[in-house]
């Protein structure tokens, strides 16, 4: 059986190599090569999708809720441990900070979503007081919220789109060429229709939030993440229905 998060890990680690292919072939094509840091909010972006916020509703809107369980399991084993265990690690060795390998694995072991969530799972058996349960989910929410905000700022702050040539390449493997791979080779392992096009919804989401925290955390390009998450929700208005044609 194909489980709905390995289907994630190999959206991920596609994104991310096409992504690379793209720098080296920008470096050798253009004679220019990207700072690391630019490299990194590139990889990130191509990597990293937005199957949460905007995942959920679409796969809902769009498939139903006797299959929407694929897209849970897509975002909550797949795309936030690629995000914060991954992503983290990648940032933190493009950051430019990394000297050894525990400045590359402390990031992660320190990481609070990734203490959250295995937190959750410990204790998903046990009964949570009202009022403890109220504060969580109020907490939860404010994080939303401030992700937003965060977005805002930085887009209240960006200059010009001088970053939209290089967030091109990034948003035509993540939102294009990476869900029509996956698309393809599903059949392959015999998932019916109704599945696949949760699982190719999922993959052409646009950036995640993520992509722009983890900039922020660890001095990436900024501009170029949340131009890249800007861009992205623009582009999705055109992509997802001719996915939706498609599959």
């Amino acid at each position: 059986m194909v489980f709905p998060h390995r289907s994630t890990y190999l959206a991920i680690s596609l994104g991310a190599f096409l992504a690379w292919l793209g720098i080296k072939a920008q470096a050798y094509f253009k004679k220019t090569v990207p700072q690391p840091p630019t490299q990194a909010s590139l990889i990130l972006a191509a990597m990293l999708g937005n199957t949460g916020y905007l995942g959920f509703p679409i796969t809902l809107a769009m498939v139903g809720k006797e299959y929407f369980a694929w897209a849970l399991f897509y975002d909550l084993l797949g795309s936030f441990p690629g995000a914060y265990g991954l992503g983290v690690l990648l940032a933190a060795r493009f950051g430019g900070s990394i000297h050894n390998h525990w400045q590359i694995a402390r990031p992660i072991l320190i990481n609070p979503a990734l203490w959250g969530f295995g937190f959750g799972l410990l204790f998903r058996q046990v009964t949570i007081p009202t009022v403890v349960e109220f504060c969580l989910e109020k907490f939860a929410w404010s994080s939303v919220a401030l992700s937003l905000v965060l977005i805002g700022m930085r887009l209240a702050l960006l200059k010009s789109w001088g970053s939209l040539p290089q967030v091109g390449m990034s948003l035509g493997i993540k939102m294009l060429l990476v869900p029509l791979i996956l698309g393809s080779i599903l059949p392959l392992f015999g998932l019916t229709r109704a599945i696949a096009k949760i699982i190719v919804l999922q993959a052409a989401m646009p950036p995640a939030f993520a992509t722009l925290v983890i900039a922020e955390t660890f001095n990436l390009d900024r501009d170029l993440a949340v131009t890249a998450l800007a861009a992205g929700a623009i582009v999705l208005l055109v992509t997802l229905p001719v996915w939706l044609w498609l599959f």
